[in-house]
């Protein structure tokens, strides 16, 4: 803490207007007398001399620009030109004009997948412009003569054009491009009236014959209205769904050294080698009925659990003084007698 002049130095001897060197620490001050016959202490003195010299470098408020003190943007010099919106697109204008864009696209491919269906090839508004594209690619050029009515759409439903078609009773059979296929008989009957234009005779599981091209729609005289091509029905032939195993008459004997259990063995190796979804069985399992060759089967069947199997009985199956056996069936085949299931869409009856 710096001590007052008057305990530093003896003043009774100094004249107004000399100067004295003060030494504090070190450092030398040079001071009139008026200037150190002051109340300040010498600690205030080091204060107002460093404030002072602040004050000297500092840029003073006189010299700064009109906007520094006002921060109006009025103030500023060389402001940029900012362009008018007047007259310039809102943004409701916009999102109003990008959704009649949309909306009019939707429909323009509303308009085009109808006039493809029209041509017999089941297409729909939501789908690619590209998919549109292949669509048109598939459209059939009939023979000479020809009319096409209607389509299958994904569902398997038959769709015939009401402006085409006369109301009236009608009579649908396959055909190929010579005419009708004789071996088949015909899908079924259909009505058309003012109130209706699909007719469901198609099942899903079903599998169009590879030598039919089209369904071919036939009034009460016989005389051909016009056809509908089997695109969306027909499977190509070289297009693999699934595969499954099919074997039948293991005849399984009490024995494990028959030969009938080797083979077994063999088929289901060859079908896991194959990737087969199942493997099927037609009947006669076991031999002459017995518990015993039950038990075999489901030792052998059981080394294969990925391997789903599905059989039903057979003559040998239900031979022997108890005749079919519920119990052993069940319990060692893992099915009913009788029994359905789908796969991939195809219906599978065991009776």
């Amino acid at each position: 803490m710096g001590k007052h002049i008057n305990d530093l130095v003896n003043i009774s001897s100094i004249e107004n207007g000399d100067k004295i060197l003060i030494d504090r620490e070190g450092k030398g001050y040079s001071a009139n007398l008026n200037d150190i016959l002051s109340p300040y202490s010498i600690d205030d003195i080091d204060t107002i001399r460093a404030n002072s010299a602040l004050g000297a470098t500092s840029v003073q408020q006189g010299s700064l620009a009109s906007v520094a003190n006002s921060g109006s943007y009025n103030d500023l010099k060389d402001k940029p030109t900012i362009p008018s919106i007047d007259g310039l697109a809102s943004e409701d204008y916009v999102n109003t004009k990008f959704d009649e864009v949309f909306q009019n696209v939707s429909n323009g491919k509303e308009l085009i997948a109808s006039a493809i269906a029209d041509k017999g090839v089941y297409a729909s508004g939501d789908e690619t412009f590209q998919e549109l594209s292949d669509k048109i690619g598939l459209i059939p050029v009939g023979p000479p003569g020809s009319t096409i009515i209607g389509y299958i759409d994904d569902e398997n439903d038959i769709y015939i054009s009401l402006t085409e078609v006369e109301n009236g009773t009608y009579t649908l059979k396959l055909e190929d491009f010579n005419g009708i296929l004789s071996d088949f008989d015909m899908i079924g009957e259909v009505e058309i009236n003012d109130n209706s234009d699909s007719f469901k005779a198609l099942l899903d599981c079903n599998v169009a014959p590879q030598t039919a091209s089209k369904i071919g729609l036939y009034d009460t005289n016989g005389n051909l209205v016009g056809t509908i091509p089997l695109f969306n029905y027909k499977k190509k032939i070289d297009e693999k769904l699934y595969s499954f195993g099919l074997i039948s008459d293991l005849h399984i004997q009490v024995e494990d050294t028959y030969d009938g259990q080797n083979d077994l063995r063999r088929a289901f190796n060859f079908f896991t080698e194959q990737g087969i979804d199942m493997t099927c069985c037609c009947g006669d399992i076991a031999d002459t009925n017995t518990l015993q060759e039950y038990i075999n089967f489901k030792a052998i069947k059981d080394q294969y659990p990925n391997m789903s199997f599905y059989a039903c009985t057979g003559n040998h199956d239900c031979s022997g003084i108890n005749g079919y056996n519920k119990e052993y069936w069940n319990t060692y085949v893992g099915t009913d007698k009788t029994f359905e299931f789908t796969h991939h869409g195809d219906h599978f009856l065991f009776v």
